[in-house]
């Protein structure tokens, strides 16, 4: 039997660019229609390219929010399978500007929910966050970005113990993540040369054999030598570095998440990007902007307890953050 959409939740959210001062360059987005809501992290690949002054990662993003428009306007208010989500989307795919390649790192990540009268439907595809009820929380995190991560961090500290600038500093881990420390890179000059590689390379090897014990070192090397260059080859494709993106090819079902609660068993949904870093104990705005907020004052560079493969600094925060709250009205049963 088909259930129609409704619109029974209150909802707050916020968004905001990791440059505010340039807030159209932000790759996040969400959907906050009446029974249908979503947040869009959209990724983009390392090449920088821009097409009509939009990232891939922008580009993927308004072609995902646009097949959802159009999906809650066209479906007659029918709860919308992840399959035929996504089969929209790689239609529309096909469509998109010319330059865009799904065969590149580009395209984006993705949570959505749905209600209607009696259930909640929730779809993940990706590092998109989810938490229902403040307590069941959906994060997921991919094997590439831990060993990336673990890259960056060594390089970090390598050149904090020369006590090179921080703005330097960051702008050299972050080219060797994005790059590999298969070959020494001229930004890096005078600081890391080819034996420094091979030294920073065999410790974070032996960093990554306590962190990931399961992982096959021949793959560690692969990446630490290729770094975020290596990435392309695991989107969508079942391997033990493989992760889903949402950029027009098909998408494993191993990768996408769909399932659906009693709408007496939810009270609130919130929707999220990576950009915050973990979740807060409260469940709303405030509370997430207060966390992200403790992140940035205890590990801003990303090389501590929140490691990444990028960090903040100039201004610029790590990542475009997006959150978009859900809850039960009082007065809802």
């Amino acid at each position: 039997m088909k259930t129609k959409i409704v619109n029974l939740m209150n909802s707050e959210f916020y968004t905001m660019a990791k440059n505010p001062n340039q807030l159209d360059e932000n790759e996040d987005r969400f959907i906050n229609l009446p029974g249908t809501y979503a947040v869009i992290d959209g990724v983009s690949d390392k090449s920088g390219l821009r097409y009509d002054g939009q990232t891939k990662g922008q580009i993927a993003g308004q072609v995902i929010e646009d097949v959802i428009c159009h999906l809650h306007e066209s479906n007659n208010g029918n709860l919308i399978e992840a399959e035929t989500l996504l089969q929209n989307i790689n239609a529309a795919f096909k469509l998109a500007p010319q330059g865009f390649d799904a065969d590149e790192a580009g395209g984006a990540q993705l949570v959505v929910v749905q209600e209607c009268l009696s259930d909640f439907r929730f779809i993940i595809i990706g590092d998109a966050g989810l938490r229902i009820n403040g307590s069941e929380t959906y994060m997921s995190k991919f094997l590439i970005d831990d060993i990336c991560s673990c890259l960056r961090t060594a390089v970090w500290n390598f050149l904090n113990i020369k006590d090179v600038h921080i703005q330097i500093r960051n702008e050299i881990s972050r080219a060797y993540t994005i790059n590999g420390l298969g070959v020494a890179l001229s930004i890096g000059e005078p600081w890391i040369n080819e034996n420094d590689l091979e030294d920073l390379r065999q410790n974070t090897t032996e960093t990554l054999k306590t962190i990931l014990p399961n992982m096959s070192l021949t793959l560690i090397e692969i990446i630490l030598r290729g770094g975020l260059r290596s990435q392309p080859q695991y989107v969508n494709r079942i391997h033990k570095l493989g992760y889903p993106c949402v950029n027009g090819s098909p998408i494993p079902s191993e990768f996408i998440v769909q399932f659906d609660r009693k709408r007496s068993e939810i009270v609130t949904i919130e929707l999220f990007s990576d950009g915050y870093f973990g979740c807060p104990q409260g469940q709303t705005v405030s509370d997430w902007e207060k966390h992200f907020q403790y992140v940035e004052t205890v590990d801003p560079n990303k090389v501590g307890d929140f490691r990444s493969t990028k960090g903040s600094s100039h201004n610029l925060f790590t990542d475009d953050r997006t959150i978009l709250i859900l809850s039960k009205p009082t007065d809802s049963s």
